[in-house]
């Protein structure tokens, strides 16, 4: 009785599959650098020579609902009729096979685009190389569904010289449905924007998104160069697993905030990541104002060799809910490693700062900030905090540290100590918190730009008042000097 119902499980299940196939066929089309374009291309015996050119043959057998679509050779060398853009609601898979290498120094715009559409792209075992003139990936919708995925892909030596454009760009708009990114087992190498490497205005990112649920895993970001961020998202979530962030370099221009990772309104998820080598980049910048939204979680993650000696930070983590448990800071030459300004809630747990210089371990401004089962070791030139709100410390363990001028703990105004360590009573050994103004933060810049602002307004309206005064005098005279004429000639 059993085995019947099985067997009749399984047959319901192929005819269910079958159908499934029925009403999505696919459109399996194979390309070589020695195929055709006819309409009719596809097979391996007869293969497409260009996406489109199978895109194409496709569309043709009305077979674009589901497109399969298969590199046989090594080496491509596209040009811009190989772009296209997905004007279709349509699943489409690009793979590659022998290390398939698309090199796209030819394209004059971006490789592959979508416009308020519902797709689901796959690409597989490709490398996409080269790219100068255009960002790669371009996809902005309005509550369509879409999901991008990239397994197994290597985006290597893209050198953008003067354009504004980010390499990936994927965008829903707010309060609609999310674009879901899923990159897996991939490496961004070597890839640099020209533009940025000396500006102060331009934020050009590697990978821009916004409301997006995107997840990085076994993927690795080394020696690129000149991007404001690596990722930057705005809206929704960020998970980066098991991948490594190693030897980038921000802009070199002072004052640009360069970061990996450029977080606002969304949850980020940080899990054993490796933080290695980096010049002038932070490793998160956070941008948030509504802590509501935003949540931040980096675990089980190592910081290491990194140096900034413009921006000296590693974290900026404001107005958010932070947790940072299990993590190693490690010869790290920095002014600030975790700065903190009014986030709901911070703890640090379960972390190492060793062999760092030059380092305040945290500054925190206007945010309680929980220290526990800290080890601090080997320091040089070191700062525990600098503390402007409310601290609890419970089993922080500092030895055999070279203490800066100012000593171990840099109490400010609205510093307020809690002290659980049972081994060691806490206090300030440099205290201003009787004769100093609330520090200044990140903002401070905006305060004076928007003074700036205001008393060029109250200028430009003064003037502004004094000329129309001028041509109303003006004109007032001319008219008397009429008016008596007249008189004059009426006599």
């Amino acid at each position: 009785m059993k085995l019947n119902i099985i067997c009749i499980l399984y047959i319901i299940g192929v005819v269910l599959c079958e159908q499934q196939q029925l009403q999505n066929p696919q459109c399996l089309k194979y390309i070589s650098n020695d195929g055709s374009g006819s309409i009719i291309c596809g097979d391996n015996k007869n293969p497409c020579i260009s996406i489109k050119s199978a895109i194409n043959s496709c569309t043709s057998q009305n077979l674009t609902s589901n497109m399969f679509i298969r590199f046989l050779d090594s080496e491509y060398l596209l040009n811009s009729n190989d772009r296209f853009t997905l004007t279709e609601d349509t699943e489409l898979t690009l793979e590659g096979s022998n290390g398939t290498v698309l090199n796209l120094k030819n394209l004059d715009g971006p490789f592959i685009k979508v416009n308020q559409k519902s797709v689901n792209i796959d690409i597989r075992d490709l490398t996409l190389a080269k790219m100068e003139k255009s960002g790669l990936i371009y996809i902005f919708v309005r509550n369509d569904d879409v999901e991008i995925s990239m397994t197994n892909v290597n985006v290597l030596e893209s050198f953008l010289q003067n354009i504004d454009m980010n390499l990936f760009t994927f965008n829903s708009t707010f309060n609609s449905r999310p674009i879901k990114l899923n990159i897996q087992s991939s490496n961004f190498n070597n890839n640099t924007c020209v533009k940025n490497l000396y500006s102060t205005t331009d934020s050009t990112s590697m990978f821009s998104l916004g409301n997006v649920e995107a997840v990085f895993k076994n993927t690795t970001f080394e020696f690129n160069s000149g991007y404001r961020s690596i990722i930057k998202i705005i809206g929704n979530s960020l998970s980066v697993f098991n991948s490594t962030f190693l030897s980038n370099e921000g802009p070199l221009s002072y004052g640009t905030m360069p970061a990996c990772i450029t977080h606002g309104n969304s949850q980020l998820t940080v899990d054993n990541v490796e933080f290695n080598g980096h010049f002038n980049y932070y490793f998160i910048y956070n941008i948030d104002r509504s802590p509501l939204i935003c949540v931040g979680l980096i675990q089980n993650s190592r910081f290491l060799n990194n140096n900034s000696p413009n921006q000296g930070k590693m974290m900026s983590l404001q107005y958010c809910n932070w947790t940072l448990t299990n993590n190693l800071f490690s010869n790290n030459n920095l002014n600030e490693i975790i700065y903190n300004y009014q986030s709901v809630s911070m703890l640090i747990s379960n972390s190492t700062f060793t062999e760092n210089k030059g380092t305040t371990i945290i500054e925190f401004l206007y945010g309680p900030v929980t220290l526990s089962n800290i080890v601090i070791t080997g320091n040089i030139n070191y700062e525990l905090m600098e503390c402007s709100s409310n601290v609890t410390l419970d089993n922080v363990v500092s030895t055999n540290n070279n203490y800066g001028p100012l000593g171990e703990v840099v109490c400010s105004y609205g510093c307020n100590i809690n002290n659980l360590d049972l081994n060691r009573l806490w206090t300030c050994t440099t205290d201003y918190s009787a004769t100093t103004e609330p520090p200044a933060t990140d903002d401070s810049n905006l305060g004076k730009g928007i003074a700036i602002l205001v008393i060029i307004l109250i200028c430009a309206g003064v003037s502004l008042f004094l000329i129309i005064l001028s041509i109303g005098i003006y004109c007032f005279i001319r008219s008397e000097k009429r008016k008596k004429y007249q008189s004059i000639n009426n006599i």
